[in-house]
């Protein structure tokens, strides 16, 4: 039976692995990461009770994490059913990680083990400690907020009830957004909102705790979906994301802004979420042709095999017949990468393909590949360099060629795919195919109609 009863202790194995984990996921894992608002962070000793919107995994929570710059070891909770395995059981807790024992994922009987959970995390509270939960309970798998339960208020309530309510319990509201939920090189964006206590419900928790549940969780959520993009039109979920990619760039160059900085991309889509939703209310008719219009685009693309952001690219013969030729130039570097990181890079999906849950991939991704199979196979290329070269230095360059050539195979491999898509796009296009001819219409249409919408108020 495994114990949580000095989870929130400071662990040095723990700081070991954070910054060496830390590394992966800033600078290999993730193409771009950033914290907007760490300095609203309190400071370390304060009690603080984390917050946030649950859109991919792990991933999350190593983004919270590494948020933190004062070394803290914030204690998190995550459902129980990921516990049923007792390899990943100790691995968690040594993540500082507990279980929240939800009806969907145990029997019944087990679902008041949870009051165990919330009680330590309250005393972790009590004691200047720092816990994250994410309240909607299980991630989402859009940019979409789901509904908060009760399990953190009851955290919150009873930590400030053990302490005479003079605790001064610290809520921080905290928003994941990612590029892409499931690929390597994502880019991902962390909001840290303001911390604020909620005395104002503690006679409500006197009288009627279950009222003051409600009240608590209602503040915070109208917290963090202020802070992140919430698509609520789940039935045009696919359009309302088609429709931000194809505006963007107007709506970057439109207001000065510059479309290489990612967060950038997280206001841009609240704005133009915000918008489709007004227009929603306020032309239904017009909103519905709009979702029409680019459904039947969204349709097209995928018959034709093609993506959104190849649709009216100035794409010509010469410029892809010279992409061809530099992708033949440098197959050898792509080859040497592919030699040395196939099998670290793919035996995540040993895994990940008896996983059905699409969302948890990232995680086995960054877990499998970062903990085990890559320092692996390169500790391994490197003695074996070392026996066969009798050079030290000569195996430190060698180890850090096939670490440079990791990022070149897999950007080689993701060019490959677009130069692909390139020449399709150049033979419908010089078959005058209708069906182009459609999507650059439907394109058209609703770039002018977002155009209305954003710049012509």
């Amino acid at each position: 039976m495994i114990s949580f009863e000095k989870i929130d202790k400071y662990s040095l194995r723990y700081a070991f692995l954070f910054y060496y984990v830390r590394f992966v996921h800033r600078y290999i894992y993730n193409s771009d990461y950033r914290v907007l608002g760490g300095e609203n962070i309190p400071p370390k000793g304060t009690p603080t009770l984390v917050i946030s919107n649950h859109q991919n995994g792990l991933l999350d929570a190593l983004g919270i994490i590494f948020a933190f710059r004062d070394g803290r070891q914030p204690v998190f909770i995550a459902r129980a059913d990921i516990f049923n395995n007792p390899i990943a059981a100790k691995l968690l807790r040594f993540l500082k990680i507990m279980p929240a024992f939800r009806i969907m994922d145990v029997a019944r009987n087990e679902v008041g083990k949870s009051n165990i959970t919330f009680l330590r995390a309250a005393r972790v509270l009590m004691e200047g400690g720092t816990v994250a939960i994410f309240p909607e309970a299980g991630h989402e798998e859009t940019h979409h907020l789901g509904t908060f339960k009760k399990g953190f208020p009851r955290i919150a309530f009873k930590a400030e009830e053990e302490s005479d309510y003079n605790l001064n319990l610290q809520i921080l509201p905290v928003a994941n957004h990612y590029s892409n939920y499931i690929n390597f090189r994502q880019k991902k964006v962390i909001v840290i909102g303001k911390p604020f206590g909620f005395s104002e419900f503690f006679e409500t928790y006197k009288n009627k705790p279950n009222d003051a549940y409600i009240a608590l969780n209602e503040k915070c959520r109208a917290v963090v979906k202020e802070m992140m993009l919430d698509v609520e039109d789940l039935t045009n979920y696919d359009s309302y994301r088609t429709i931000s990619e194809i505006i963007r760039p107007t709506y970057f160059k439109h207001f000065g802004k510059k479309s290489s900085y990612f967060p950038n991309h997280l206001f841009a889509d609240k704005e133009i979420t915000a918008h489709l939703d007004r227009y929603r209310e306020d032309n239904p008719e017009d909103f519905t042709k709009l979702m029409k219009k680019t459904s039947e685009y969204n349709e097209i693309t995928r018959d034709l095999r093609l993506r959104n952001w190849l649709i009216g690219k100035k794409t010509t013969l010469g410029k892809t017949l010279f992409a061809t030729l530099c992708f033949l130039i440098t197959f050898p570097i792509y080859l040497f990468g592919l030699l040395h990181n196939f099998i670290p890079f793919f035996a995540p999906s040993i895994f990940t393909k008896k996983i059905k849950d699409h969302m948890l991939h990232s995680s086995f991704n960054i877990v499998v590949g970062a903990l085990f199979s890559f320092p692996l196979f390169y500790l391994l290329y490197f003695i074996v360099f070392w026996i066969v070269s009798d050079s030290f230095i000569y195996s430190i360059v060698y180890l850090s060629a096939v670490l440079g050539s990791l990022l070149f195979f897999y950007y080689y491999r993701v060019g490959v795919i677009k130069l692909v898509a390139t020449w399709r796009y150049l033979r419908y296009k010089r078959k005058k195919d209708t069906q182009i001819e459609r999507l650059l219409e439907l394109r058209a249409y609703i770039k002018t109609v977002m155009q209305d919408l954003l710049f012509h108020k």
